[in-house]
């Protein structure tokens, strides 16, 4: 059996989606548990205590697959979380110059820096990636990097990547 890293692009991602397809449909089919949730943040005492198991690098997916997706199928999150695109990338419109592959850079050796000028490395059979460099070194940085470098929060799509997600979940 090839290792993740020796498959292709296709295969692995074939692999992610076919993993998110049956994790989402348990979340989706399990007893709904958002009163749980809501009881718990406001410190109601919930039936209990709320979990979210699906933190997991795309290393680890590609690593267990189905026997990773049978767990969480049977566990399934009472939370869920909606990112509009992958954090550690960074918001990437089509006209991006420097536009990376997310899934090619989580599931190989690569190097990076995010819109937020926040330089990552990921190591291929790894754990995820890792914050190796922060834009800003000291506070005498922070005025230029507000007015200079920070992300424009209101550009058009960037929250886009939310409404597939908001539409499953509700």
């Amino acid at each position: 059996m090839a290792t993740p890293t020796e498959l292709t692009l296709q295969a692995r991602a074939a692999i992610i989606q076919r993993f998110n397809r049956r994790v989402d449909q348990a979340i989706v089919q399990s007893a709904p548990t958002k009163d749980w949730v809501r009881k718990a943040l406001r410190q109601g005492g919930a039936e209990q205590c709320p979990v979210r198991l699906r933190r997991l690098s795309l290393d680890a997916i590609l690593q267990h697959g189905d026997a990773l997706a049978d767990l969480l199928c049977e566990y399934p999150d009472d939370a869920v979380v909606v990112p509009a695109y992958e954090w550690t990338v960074g918001y990437q419109p089509e006209s991006h110059p420097n536009r990376v592959n997310p899934l090619q850079i989580l599931t190989e050796q690569a190097r990076w820096t995010d819109e937020w000028g926040t330089e990552w490395s990921h190591a291929a059979g790894g754990v995820g990636a890792s914050a190796t460099s922060d834009p800003i070194q000291d506070w005498s940085q922070l005025d230029a990097y507000l007015t200079e470098r920070m992300p424009n929060p209101l550009v058009p799509g960037r929250l886009g990547g939310v409404a597939p997600a908001l539409r499953m979940h509700g």
